[in-house]
C-alpha cells in the first residue's frame, strides 16, 4: 500500500462522524453474531444401520472332528 493510499484512508476515516463509526461497528457485530449463532439447519434423520445377526459357530458332529489316532 502506498503512502498516498494510506493518506486517503485516513481522510475517509476522519470524514466519518463518531456516530457513523459506531453504527458500522454495531452492524458488523450483528453480522458476526448472526454468523456465529447456530441456525436450525434441516438435519436428515439418521438411518438405522442394521446390525448383522451373530452367526452361530458350527459345532462338529461327534466322530467328524480331527482324528488324533490317524497321526499315530
Amino acid at each position: 500500500m502506498s503512502n498516498h493510499e494510506t493518506n486517503n484512508q485516513i481522510e475517509l476515516y476522519e470524514a466519518c462522524s463518531v456516530e457513523e463509526v459506531e453504527q458500522r461497528l454495531e452492524l458488523q457485530t450483528a453480522d458476526l453474531k448472526s454468523l456465529l449463532s447456530p441456525t436450525p439447519a434441516p438435519t436428515p434423520a439418521p438411518t438405522p444401520t442394521p446390525t448383522p445377526a451373530p452367526t452361530p459357530t458350527p459345532t462338529p458332529a461327534p466322530g467328524s472332528g480331527f482324528n488324533f489316532k490317524s497321526l499315530l
